[in-house]
């Protein structure tokens, strides 16, 4: 389950005024209340690296912010790749 919902206008709301702290924080919360008192978490992100991109939010991105390590498995190429983030 994601913490942000990406509703059909959410791109354009957020190029015309972008929030990008807001929805770090709720990224974070949302990581830190599912990893709270456990030795260790993971974090399944979207399939393809560009998702999110638009949101200043790639897949890359959101592991450093979660200061996750990342495990890559993949079927085909880079962009079929699922990123797992572990902290």
């Amino acid at each position: 389950m994601s913490p942000i919902a990406v509703e059909p206008d959410f791109t354009r709301k957020y190029l015309q005024s972008s929030n990008n702290e807001a929805l770090v924080k709720k990224i974070q919360k949302a990581f830190d209340r599912v990893a709270w008192e456990k030795d260790s978490s993971c974090a399944r992100a979207r399939a393809t690296r560009g998702v999110g991109s638009v949101f200043d939010l790639s897949n890359a991105q959101v592991a450093k912010i979660l200061g996750a390590k990342v495990i890559i498995v993949t079927q085909g190429g880079a962009s079929a790749s699922r990123l797992t983030k572990c902290r």
